[in-house]
């Protein structure tokens, strides 16, 4: 070996023997080649790491990823799931009511010397008053049967509008809480029974119309029930789903709990609060990167613009 010279005191250089020479590198050049082989060395140690414990970094939590630690519909969903359904019976028997509690109302033609027939519209009159009083079934179910007091058209309609806000929100919420009760595995087949319970409510309210032909009693025998239903409210958990979105994690915990686990095993809480705290942090995370959208959003893709018309459409002939 040499030893090292230097001509500049501010540049070191270092003589490295090998089999084919010598060497000279500067200190500025060993300081990086140092840094390049800590780099390369932690890399290959994050290489070494298990595919396991890299794929738990790189995952995205869901939250259907709880129903690997409990039941997908378990003996306390079935629970939820069945008695929830009974408000089907109120909700189905509203629409069924246009035909059976909608009476036509009667009318004439007022006129001057125009002669009608009663309830027909002829040539010539141009002003028509109704025949009160007149009642709607709709005001009934929002007023508390208080139809008696109801004796225009447009406060009818005032009503029919919000009996649709009501029977529309209820439908739907209903729907989702059924759906988040269950499992991936069990959800198709558990969205398409409550149909069964809407169908069937429904045929059974044909019958009792048939052996019930005064208007007023029918309904309240098809709006009891849905009263029947309010003092049961806190027996019915919140959505699980909904509770972790509000970072109300220990009630979701509790909820998801109570579904049981696999095969009648134990659920691991611990292991349950951790995948918890994971499903919310990846929700914040994809929230910070989501894009807002608007209900003007619904209109402007082309595609996006038909879909919401014929939706909006067919919406429309189903309240009909």
């Amino acid at each position: 070996m040499y030893p090292c010279s230097c001509e500049d005191a501010d540049v070191m250089l270092i003589q490295v023997s090998c089999l084919f020479g010598c060497v000279w590198i500067s200190k500025g050049d060993l300081e990086r080649s140092v840094a390049s082989f800590d780099v390369q060395a932690m890399a290959e140690n994050e290489n070494s790491k298990p595919t396991s414990e890299l794929d738990d970094k790189k995952r995205k939590f869901e939250f259907d990823d709880i129903f690997e630690h409990v039941s997908s519909f378990g003996r306390y969903q079935k629970l939820l799931y069945f008695c929830t359904c009974l408000i089907a019976f109120p909700i189905t028997n509203q629409f069924s009511l246009l035909v059976f509690g909608f009476g036509t109302p009667g009318f004439h033609c007022v006129t001057p010397n125009v002669t009608c027939d009663p309830k027909k519209c002829c040539d010539g009159c141009t002003s028509y008053e109704f025949d009160g009083p007149f009642t709607s079934t709709v005001s009934e179910l929002v007023t508390g049967f208080g139809s008696a007091f109801v004796h225009s058209i447009p406060l009818f309609a005032v009503l029919r509008f919000m009996v649709g806000f009501g029977l529309t929100g209820v439908m739907l919420s209903h729907y989702i809480f059924v759906m988040e009760l269950v499992g991936p595995s069990k959800r198709t087949a558990a969205g398409n029974m409550t149909y069964f319970f809407y169908n069937g409510f429904q045929m059974l309210f044909f019958l009792i119309a048939y052996f019930e032909r005064d208007w007023r009693i029918l309904i309240l025998v098809v709006t009891v029930p849905a009263i029947l239903l309010f003092p049961f409210w806190k027996l019915i958990p919140e959505s699980p789903r909904w509770l972790v979105a509000h970072d109300r994690l220990d009630e979701a915990q509790s909820v998801i709990e109570a579904f049981g686990g696999k095969e009648n095993k134990p659920v691991n809480s611990e292991v349950l609060r951790a995948l918890l705290e994971d499903v919310r942090r990846d929700q914040l995370q994809r929230e910070r990167q989501a894009k807002k959208y608007t209900p003007i959003d619904l209109f402007r893709p082309p595609k996006m613009r038909k879909w919401t018309a014929i939706m909006c459409y067919q919406w429309y002939e189903i309240f009909l």
